[in-house]
């Protein structure tokens, strides 16, 4: 059974993906966003803190054309890789770009469910992430 530990919500926001050269500045304004979202990051935090993690992630991306190219045909796990950098207490091994600090590392990320929704604008797009603690059984034996 899962505890809900928190709840993140963005609007008006396109899901980027990983994109080496500009990672640092996606993920700064990612964090960015999700520090002036309503949530309460403060009490998520010491909820999360040392705990086993499970994250429930809907992307919600626009079905509006940009360029002839579809907004919502983007990789899932470029997607995740920036939200799962900008959720540690920094975004970077060297340790000078601070994160939300939400987890430990990735090591605290046990279960991950997914998954593109499509929207009609992109007033609509954005996440919700559901972030809960999940709780490991020991396989028992009769």
């Amino acid at each position: 059974m899962k505890k809900i530990l928190g709840k993140i919500s963005l609007r008006k926001f396109e899901p980027k993906t990983s994109k080496t050269k500009k990672d640092v500045a996606r993920k700064i304004e990612l964090r960015n966003k999700i520090r002036g979202s309503r949530s309460n990051l403060p009490q998520i935090r010491k909820d999360c803190e040392g705990k086993k993690i499970s994250l429930r992630i809907k992307f919600r991306l626009s079905k509006q054309q940009e360029e002839n190219v579809s907004k919502y045909r983007k990789d899932l796990d470029n997607m995740l890789k920036i939200v799962l950098d900008v959720f540690p207490e920094y975004m970077d091994n060297n340790k000078t770009n601070k994160g939300l600090g939400l987890i430990d590392n990735d090591e605290s990320v046990y279960e991950i469910k997914a998954e593109k929704i499509f929207v009609d604008t992109d007033v609509e797009q954005g996440f919700d992430i559901e972030i809960s603690r999940v709780v490991i059984r020991k396989n028992r034996t009769r």
